[in-house]
Parts: C-alpha cells; structure tokens; sequence
C-alpha cells in the first residue's frame, strides 16, 4: 500500500514540475535588475554613445530591449517591466519574461494551485484500481460462499484472471475452492449412503409387510394385538424411510422440483380441512388470521404442501387437546409470511437454532411417543429454501412455539403469463 503515496506524490511533483508558470519569479528577478541596466545604458550612453548601449542589451539575448520613446515610458505587453534610462528624453528599457507555458496548447499553466486536487485525484484512481486488484477474489470467494451456504455446492470462486497470481487474495480463492470441492464431496457421499440405503431397506420392508397380512389372517385371536404392534412399528419404519428419501433428495437440488402458479390461500384451506378431520377427536381446531393481498407464489405445489403440513401437524401434536392452534396469513408486494403458533410447551432457548436439523428432538417437549421421526421440520426448511424462502422458530408469550414461514410472491410478469397461457 506505500505504493500509492509514492506515486501520487511522484505524479504531484510530476505535475507542478510541468505545470508552474515562472513567470512570476522572473518579473520580481528583473524588476531588481532593471534599475541597474538603465544606470548601466544611460552611462554607456553618454560616455559612448548610444552604439554602445545597445552592444550591452544585445548580450541579453533579446530578453531587455529599447522601447520607444514615451513620456508615460509604458508597454503595452503584458507582464513586461520597464525602467526609465536617466538623462534621456523618454528612452525606457523594457524586458519581456518567458512566455505563458501551456498545456498541450490549450490550458494556462499557470493553474498551479490545482496541483493539489490533482494530486487527490491521482492517488483516487490509483487507490480504486489498487483495492480493486486485491479485493476481487474476495468478493469472487464472498459471492461463491452466499451461494454455497444457500445450498447450490456448485458454487465456486470464479479463476482470477492471472492465473498465476499468488498473494493473499488469491490464495484464499484457491483454497476455497478446494474446500468446497472436499465439502460437496463429503456431502454427495452422504447423500448416496442415504439415498441407497433407504432403497435397500424398502424391499424388505415391503416384504415385511406382505408376510404380516398372511399371518395376520392365520392368527391366533391373542395374538392380533401384537400383530396390530408389530405392523404400527413397520409403518413407523416405512416412514422414516420415506422422509429419508425426501429429504435426501431435497439436500441435492438446486431448486424445487417443479415450478407452477400456487395461490396459498387455496392450498391452505385444503391442508387445513385434511389436519381438522384428522385431529378432530381431540378437540383441535386451526384458526385462521388473513391478511389482504394476493399470495401468488411460485413453485412445487407439492413439495410445498407438504412443508406446510409438516409445521401444521407439528404444532396440533405438541397444543393440549380442545387447543386452537393459530395460522396468519399475510401477503405484500414482495413476500408472503405464514406464521403457525401453537400453545405448547415450547422449546428452550438453546435449542432453537437447532430445532431444524434431521433427527433432532427436545426432551420432554419433543418426544418420540407423538409418532415423529425428527425429520418433518428438516424437510421444510430445505422446501422452504429451494423456494427461495426463509424459516425461523420463536418461542411465543405466554407459551408455545411460533414458525414463521416467508416466501417470494410471484411476480406480475409471471402472473400475467400464467393467464395467457
């Protein structure tokens, strides 16, 4: 970074030595001499006539010159300077300084005193083009990381445009790019494991379930209840496995799996009648809060019925029977919030910021005996991402947990081709 002072300062001296107008030194320098050149003149001339007087101003070089007479003994040039040779009818000596310098012809050099501004100005661009350099692989890395943490592991620092530039910066491009490369690796890997085992397991699961049936049917009446066991545990099992695969292809997608026109509110009425009926015998209701606005979103209409179902379900398990569970709905020109509260018991603090990983569960709040595998809420986050969207949990006031979902609201653009087409 000192090479940006040296140069400015090296341009600055630079330019004052090309730009400053001597002629101001040169006016006082001949103002002081030219009384004496005219004491000089005026003695030659009359000791030796006016031949010798101008022999002595030819050795000027033209720079002091007679003038012709006048009484006022003044020069029409500027700057010039003029001294009256004594004992003479109006004879003046008059010199001439150098003349104006000039900038390509055009402008004054006698601008001098915007040497400063030039000088700030030089050390403006060289500082711009300088940071510039330096800080372009880390706003190529800073980029590529955004785009990472959103989940595209494709996301790489793009190359520098030297290739063989090896200071810090570039540095740390190169060795972001190699951990993103182990990283999506490791994460690939994975992904695979999970995905082939789960396709492993469904066979004999399927298998599992056919044998069941056939000795469900030749049974023992005593035995039906354990039967009746054995196949809610294969369901429970069936489930996991599915969710697995969901969500194991959800964590290797880039976006949702398919993209169409959604309005929410149509896709809420239906989600809600389905969870009514199916939590009715325990008194539960969900009400519902909308706010003005068209909520118009685009994407997986599946995928994303599944994400809201998951909050939903989640939130009638854990509020105590003849409970309303409450949904707002609100919509504006840039994003459609869906916030679900619950009165549960809530989640402790520490544990909010984990409460959207795979298999993870709060003890006593979150307990295995609701049915859940500890996926649903993993799942809809990563729905809720591929849309474009944020999740985030809070614990409410008095109690329960609210889930605040917020996704990008179709575009007018978008809309208006969804009606022509």
């Amino acid at each position: 970074m000192l090479l940006v002072p040296v140069l400015a300062r090296g341009g600055g001296m630079l330019l004052e030595a090309t730009l400053s107008d001597p002629r101001p030194q040169s006016e006082r320098t001949l103002a002081m001499i030219m009384p004496a050149m005219a004491g000089l003149a005026a003695s030659e001339i009359a000791q030796n006539g006016p031949q010798a007087a101008t022999d002595i101003l030819r050795a000027s070089h033209g720079v002091v010159q007679v003038l012709a007479k006048s009484r006022s003994c003044t020069d029409p040039r500027a700057h010039s300077v003029v001294a009256p040779v004594p004992g003479t009818d109006g004879v003046c000596l008059g010199a001439l300084p150098p003349p104006r310098p000039m900038v390509l012809g055009l402008v004054p050099a006698s601008l001098w005193y915007l040497l400063p501004v030039l000088e700030l100005l030089c050390c403006g661009i060289v500082s711009f083009f300088l940071a510039r350099y330096l800080a372009a692989p880390i706003l190529r890395t800073r980029v590529a990381a955004a785009a990472f943490a959103a989940g595209d592991l494709a996301a790489r620092a793009a190359p520098p445009l030297q290739p063989r530039r090896r200071d810090e910066a570039a540095d740390l491009e190169r060795e972001f790019n190699r951990m993103a490369d182990r990283v999506a690796a490791m994460i690939a890997a994975q992904q695979r494991f999970i995905g082939d085992v789960s396709h492993e397991i469904r066979s004999p699961l399927a298998r599992l379930a056919l044998t069941l049936g056939l000795a469900r049917r030749e049974a023992a009446p005593h035995l039906l209840g354990r039967l009746d066991r054995m196949e809610q545990e294969l369901d429970s099992v069936s489930r996991l496995v599915h969710e697995l695969l969901v969500l194991a292809t959800l964590q290797g997608s880039v976006g949702p799996p398919a993209s169409e026109l959604i309005d929410l509110p149509d896709m809420l009425d239906g989600v809600v009648d389905d969870l009514t009926f199916e939590f009715h015998e325990r008194g539960h209701a969900i009400r519902t809060i909308r706010r003005p606005g068209a909520c118009v979103v685009r994407g997986d209409a599946a995928l994303l019925r599944r994400a809201i179902d998951n909050v939903l379900r989640n939130a009638l398990f854990y509020t105590p029977d003849d409970t309303e569970v409450e949904m707002i709905v609100e919509c504006d020109a840039a994003w459609v919030k869906l916030v679900v509260r619950d009165h549960g018991p809530g989640v402790p603090e520490a544990a909010l910021p984990q409460l959207f990983e795979p298999f993870f569960r709060v003890d006593q709040a979150r307990a295995r005996n609701t049915g859940g595998a500890g996926l649903g809420l993993a799942i809809t986050q990563r729905a809720v991402e591929l849309h474009g969207g944020r999740i985030r949990a809070a614990n409410a006031k008095p109690h329960g947990l609210a889930i605040r979902i917020e996704l990008p609201v179709a575009t007018a653009e978008e809309r208006k081709e969804a009606v022509l087409f």
